[in-house]
């Protein structure tokens, strides 16, 4: 992996991405009866993965002057000036959100793809920018993530959310 792709990599904190995307593709394998190709779950994953990259890019984004006095994270990207933190980051993590959105109401369904929206939203905007700042709560709300694209997977797999994709999502949340 080159180097620039490697910094974009660990900003979009791809490894979490690849997490989140299990949780969606484990929402669907887990609503019954469902008819959804193996094309149509691939872009969910895929879809589910570039919303979380983006929303984990916004949130080095957004927080790299807080970075910047903290030891573990002193040498990310936008610290470093490796990353300009300018308009041009904010609009292509926000077109990579709507792209992942856009793709996953085109594969599925609009109800699986507001849950991918949800959990990028929570993550970017609700943990990021509203609580991380205010309270130590930030991170059991930052568990929304995974529950909602736990939900998205049931939501395409069967237009509404099972009742093992529920307890499964209220489990991941409580958990974290």
């Amino acid at each position: 992996m080159t180097g620039s792709l490697k910094l974009i990599y660990h900003t979009a904190k791809v490894r979490l991405g690849f997490l989140i995307m299990a949780c969606t593709l484990t929402g669907v394998a887990v609503t019954p009866g469902h008819s959804l190709s193996a094309m149509q779950v691939l872009v969910l994953g895929i879809a589910t993965l570039v919303a979380s990259s983006a929303a984990g890019a916004f949130n080095q984004f957004y927080e790299h002057e807080i970075d910047a006095r903290m030891t573990r994270t002193r040498s990310r990207p936008f610290v470093t000036g490796r990353f300009e933190a300018n308009l041009q980051w904010a609009g292509g993590i926000l077109l990579a959100l709507l792209l992942a959105v856009a793709a996953a109401t085109l594969a599925t369904n609009w109800l699986a793809a507001f849950f991918v929206f949800l959990g990028a939203f929570t993550y970017g905007v609700i943990y990021t920018v509203w609580l991380k700042p205010r309270t130590w709560m930030n991170i059991v709300v930052g568990g929304l993530a995974g529950s909602f694209a736990i939900l998205a997977g049931s939501a395409a797999a069967g237009a509404t959310a099972s009742p093992v994709a529920l307890i499964l999502a209220a489990v991941l949340f409580l958990w974290t």
